[in-house]
């Protein structure tokens, strides 16, 4: 199983709005004591486990966003795996902050690092969508919104999901997805 947790390498994108994937990545890594190790092959930060007899392969691609999906489909093709046996969390504008939904398949919603995965390997896998909100400022192009930091206050909602999605996230692994869902939103 490949898990992808979308967002944008550097320090200056470590607290962004897009780096929601990334962020949840972090979180599970750490409930289950994983490292990232950087790999160049694979254009990624990645770390791996045995959860539950399978292998799952958590990735941060390193490819800024709108490439994900080169990282995406370099592992896919090395492990020879299906779409049924990804899933990518992203942030997601059209969602309120901190709302969670699953979705297989469907478009980007003009998310260039969904854009980018479903181009390289098609729109059939999981998708873990973590609402962000919209910019309260309609003077704010969506672009600057995704990039910009969030509040301390707004940290501790996304923290908060991030700890209930990792906690649970066997429930995932074993497509336990109403439980799953049930557990994040309770």
């Amino acid at each position: 199983m490949l898990v992808v947790g979308l967002g944008n390498p550097g320090k200056e994108y470590a607290n962004s709005r897009h780096n929601v994937g990334y962020i949840v990545l972090e979180q599970i890594a750490l409930y289950n004591n994983l490292s990232f190790s950087k790999s160049t092959k694979y254009k990624s930060d990645i770390a791996k486990i045995l959860l539950l007899g399978k292998k799952i392969i958590f990735i941060k691609p390193l490819t800024y966003m709108n490439l994900s999906g080169t990282a995406v489909c370099l592992i896919k093709d090395f492990y020879k795996l299906q779409n049924y046996d990804i899933i990518v969390i992203h942030d997601d504008i059209d969602l309120p902050l901190g709302i969670v939904k699953l979705k297989v398949g469907g478009g980007s919603g003009g998310h260039n690092g969904l854009k980018s995965i479903s181009s390289a390997i098609g729109e059939s896998y999981l998708r873990i969508k973590i609402g962000i909100g919209r910019p309260l400022s309609e003077h704010l192009s969506v672009a600057s919104y995704v990039l910009s930091d969030f509040l301390v206050a707004e940290l501790t909602v996304l923290y908060s999901i991030a700890r209930k999605i990792a906690e649970n996230f066997e429930l995932a692994v074993q497509k336990q997805f109403s439980e799953f869902m049930f557990k994040i939103k309770n």
